[in-house]
């Protein structure tokens, strides 16, 4: 491989980290020489996954969403946010945020005026 096709195999890499994918990569040699090898070390990394306990509230796939526009928007966001960006009403992104306040993983934060709620943050601790 050359400098050019490392350079496009790294902005590959990127972009799917980028869109939320994780990467894995093997090279065809160890494949063919080390099998065992690379089999014992893909069971490491996905036994990470395998034991992780479940919530007791699993999240819809609006409210998943709604997490990833948060994340991708340092966050915090505006109900107006998730209507201009997910293209939903603005009576549906706000019960969301409610309801994914009431489960924890949204925080409301108030104006200025401490009267209304603006924006609703993301909590870290529940991402991880």
């Amino acid at each position: 491989m050359d400098r050019q096709g490392f350079a496009n195999e790294c902005k590959r890499e990127l972009f799917l980290k980028g869109l939320g994918f994780h990467l894995i990569s093997f090279a065809y040699d160890d494949v063919e020489q080390q099998p065992e090898l690379l089999h014992a070390l893909l069971r490491m990394v996905l036994s990470r996954y395998e034991g992780m306990p479940m919530t007791s509230e699993s999240l819809s796939f609006a409210e998943n969403e709604i997490t990833r526009l948060a994340l991708s928007m340092s966050l915090s966001l505006r109900p107006i946010d998730i209507t201009q960006q997910l293209k939903m009403n603005y009576r549906r992104a706000y019960g969301l945020l409610q309801d994914l306040c009431d489960k924890g993983w949204f925080r409301p934060i108030r104006g200025e005026d401490s009267q209304r709620i603006t924006r609703y943050e993301l909590i870290r601790n529940v991402i991880g």
